[in-house]
């Protein structure tokens, strides 16, 4: 009798303590659930809900479990997730400076420049007459072949320009058409204009102003002024104001009077 009491004690001993276990399980799983709010069934879940970010109560399955087959089916059948390329930072790459080509030195246009025009003029002949550059009285003749007195000098020479009288300020005309070959000043002779009248032709005009009218190269007709007469140089003034005319043919000096209307 005594040992059938004991045996029922020890009985409801060891039902009293498993439902004190089972209660203690009860209650530690409710306050677990009532923290978390819900505990997320595991089979709602996809593989990327395990990311670190994840709430409590949800553990994110390791890199090293996620690769076996066997946890790859406990989620689902969930298939392996793509394995993402890794993300490169987005580097700027500056583009290379542009080099601005420098414009190009253009070099200006040269405009073609028109040939030279020969200056026409009608050139002079023997049977052609010259017209007196200034009017006035012969002081000093022309003579090669012999003497003439030189009233400056004082003695007899040969001369190869004739001196004709004229006040200064007299224009001084060319005596046939021709374009001017040069311009000059000597201490003897003054101002000088030189005029090519062609086929050998030319005359010299001196003792002019400063003031002459035409430049080398210019075209002139017979009559057309192109200076004034000035005070005589040392050289000539024993014969008062006037101006020397020479004419040549061929560099070889002619009477001017065999030519002059």
């Amino acid at each position: 009798m005594k040992e059938k009491n004991s045996k029922g004690f020890y009985i409801a001993l060891y039902s009293c303590v498993g439902v004190l276990l089972i209660g203690s399980a009860v209650i530690a799983y409710t306050m677990v659930s009532n923290t978390n709010n819900a505990v997320v069934p595991v089979s709602t879940l996809g593989v990327n809900d395990f990311t670190p970010s994840s709430p409590v109560g949800q553990i994110a399955p390791s890199a090293n479990n996620m690769q076996d087959a066997g946890i790859r089916d406990f989620f689902n059948n969930a298939p392996p997730e793509a394995t993402p390329a890794p993300t490169q930072a987005a580097t700027t790459t500056a583009a290379p400076p542009q080099v601005v080509p420098q414009q190009q030195q253009v070099a200006p246009t040269i405009e073609e420049q028109e040939p030279e025009v020969t200056p026409v003029f009608r050139e002079f002949t023997e049977a052609t007459s010259m017209v007196w550059p200034v009017v006035g009285e012969i002081v000093m003749n022309y003579r090669t072949d012999g003497f003439v007195f030189d009233p400056t000098l004082n003695h007899y020479r040969t001369n190869d320009t004739m001196k004709i009288s004229a006040v200064q300020g007299t224009a001084v005309r060319a005596s046939a058409e021709g374009i001017v070959s040069n311009v000059f000043y000597t201490r003897e002779t003054g101002n000088v204009v030189e005029i090519d009248h062609g086929n050998g032709w030319a005359t010299t005009y001196s003792q002019l102003q400063d003031n002459v009218l035409v430049a080398e190269g210019d075209v002139v007709l017979a009559g057309a002024v192109i200076g004034q007469v000035s005070s005589p140089s040392p050289a000539v003034s024993g014969l008062g104001d006037n101006m020397g005319f020479r004419v040549t043919s061929d560099g070889v000096s002619v009477n001017p009077l065999s030519l002059l209307e």
